[in-house]
């Protein structure tokens, strides 16, 4: 049984312990006492907007919140009905019954153009942050209509935002959770949230989206300067353990660059910092291995943040640079590294009718490794007649898993394996028509090595892909024409083996068996695919 871990800080640490509570109702007409759909409705502290939401097809609705507060309100607001202001209940649903109200239009003017277009909304980010508050996502949890999962995923009214940027910039490729939690809350001064995100100007006023972005916007301040964090910790216990994270970074409207290092021995999951949570790239996904066996895991009917018994470490280094025309260079690399331990001992007693009852120990020793390297290369032009995109990256990861059972049966997986991808992309708009074309090519190279105590199979994996796609659009006296020409090219070559070693009377392996199988495959797909919509 491990010693219960106390965990306290060589600077500072604030612990914030909020019990998630819910509030949750519906809108109703007060005549008529028909739900209403899509009322907007804001839970309000202390007279400030603090949580926002839309009431679904039966009119109900639902805010998650840290805590209830006395005084809490909310407020209704639907076209046609009056502002509608009511107690949030503390125990039951809240029914909001809106009034009905007449209202004139001076003048209408009805055109046949689209209504839906590239909408942005500002939060005053100085007005939600307090002392309190120590990053960006402390801040961005308060936005009306804005909800952070546990992972660090945005979502705006319950959809998940495509593109993160700071001062405009995507300066980690999506990964903007090592953003949010090192930004600090005093340095930010507004976020903007962009609905129908268009980022390609060339597609803007002629190609509209669902997508949402978010924009954040610092203090000036804050901008161009360097801003470093240092966060270490010591875990007190038997034995004693030390840790902690650095991070410096440098934002601008045009350069930004960050360095990370972490080293951890909570249990954190330091990959979540790593995970792309945002994406708007159209280039083509690349071929990956097929997968022949997995790792062992973690198994326990409890919390993995209580499982977890393992050191973790982090490196990364971001750079992005915007050049002329609005062009950007990126730059990325970054390491994780886990060790993850666990003992677990399973004891079971039948009574068979004798004398004392029977006794079985089962002790299960896991050990789990995981290596994971990857570098970026990323370059951008957007012009409003052209948009390019040209990539390469590289990626080497290996995971390793221990099971020793009563030391007599042991298991061990080993998967390395290595990727590496180059793609491009170009888009050309004319006045009515618009011409784009993409590739890709990408190596993939895997061993899968299954361990039984002095048994090895072994499964090795080459994959070559390429793909290549062509489209041209057309609109014309309301007919959009649409053709798309694609190819897909991948060749794959599995090699399985299988060896079975004994141990001699002089410690030297013995080879008993060795077999061998070699298999080849070669894909080839092309499509051709005409479209005409009026």
């Amino acid at each position: 049984m491990k010693k219960i871990i106390v965990l306290f800080t060589i600077l500072f640490v604030a612990f914030h312990a909020f019990a998630q509570e819910k509030i949750s109702g519906y809108v109703e007409d007060s005549l008529t006492h028909n739900r209403l759909t899509n009322v907007s409705v804001t839970l309000l502290r202390n007279g400030k907007p603090l949580k926002f939401t839309r009431s679904k097809e039966d009119g109900t609705f639902l805010i998650p919140i840290a805590q209830k507060q006395t005084g809490d309100m909310l407020q209704a607001s639907y076209m046609g009905y009056k502002k509608q202001k009511t107690s949030v209940s503390s125990e039951k649903e809240t029914i909001i019954s809106m009034a009905s109200t007449a209202f004139v239009l001076k003048e209408v003017q009805v055109k046949g153009s689209r209504i839906t277009g590239r909408d942005t909304i500002s939060f005053d980010l100085t007005r939600f942050a307090n002392e309190r508050d120590n990053s960006l996502k402390d801040v961005l949890k308060k936005l009306p209509g804005v909800d952070i999962e546990k992972n660090g995923r945005i979502n705006y009214n319950g959809k998940p935002i495509n593109r993160f940027t700071v001062e405009g910039l995507d300066l980690t490729g999506g990964k903007y959770n090592q953003l949010e939690e090192n930004i600090k809350a005093k340095d930010v001064k507004k976020a903007e949230v962009i609905e129908h995100d268009q980022p390609i100007k060339a597609l803007q006023n002629k190609t509209f989206t669902d997508n949402v972005a978010m924009n954040i916007a610092l203090k000036d301040s804050a901008r161009d300067k360097l801003m470093p964090t240092l966060k270490p910790y010591m875990l007190v216990g038997h034995p004693s353990h030390v840790g902690g994270s650095i991070n410096i970074m440098q934002i601008g409207k045009k350069k930004q660059m960050m360095y990370d290092a972490e080293y951890d021995r909570t249990g954190k999951n330091l990959g979540y910092a790593l995970n792309q949570l945002a994406s708007y790239s159209n280039r083509l996904a690349p071929a990956s291995l097929p997968s022949w066996i997995s790792v062992p895991s973690l198994d326990a009917p409890i919390d993995e943040e209580r499982l977890r018994f393992n050191t973790s470490q982090k490196y990364s280094i971001n750079h992005i640079k915007k050049n002329k025309d609005d062009a950007e260079t990126r730059i990325e690399a970054n390491y994780l590294r886990t060790v993850t331990r666990q003992e677990r001992e399973n004891k079971s007693i039948y009574d068979l009718g004798g004398e004392a009852p029977t006794v079985t120990t089962e002790h299960n020793h896991k050990t789990m490794i995981s290596d994971a390297f990857n570098l970026q290369w990323e370059n951008k032009v957007n012009k409003a007649e052209h948009y390019g995109n040209e990539s390469i990256s590289l990626s080497a990861a290996q995971n390793d898993g221990l099971s020793n059972i009563n030391d007599t049966l042991t298991q061990r997986v080993r998967i390395p394996k290595l990727d590496l991808s180059a793609s491009i992309y170009r888009l050309f708009v004319f006045k009515k028509s618009q011409l784009s074309w993409r590739s890709t090519a990408d190596y993939h190279h895997g061993v899968a090595d299954l361990y039984v105590n002095d048994e090895r199979n072994r499964i090795r994996t080459n994959l070559w892909h390429t793909a290549h796609a062509l489209q041209w659009m057309r609109n014309r006296f309301h007919w959009t024409q649409e053709y798309r020409m694609s190819i897909d090219l991948n060749n794959i070559y599995t090699k399985y083996q299988k060896r079975s070693d004994e141990i001699g009377k002089n410690n030297e392996f013995i080879e008993n068996s060795h077999d061998e199988i070699g298999k080849n495959c070669l894909n080839i797909t092309g499509k051709f695919t005409p479209y005409w919509q009026y």
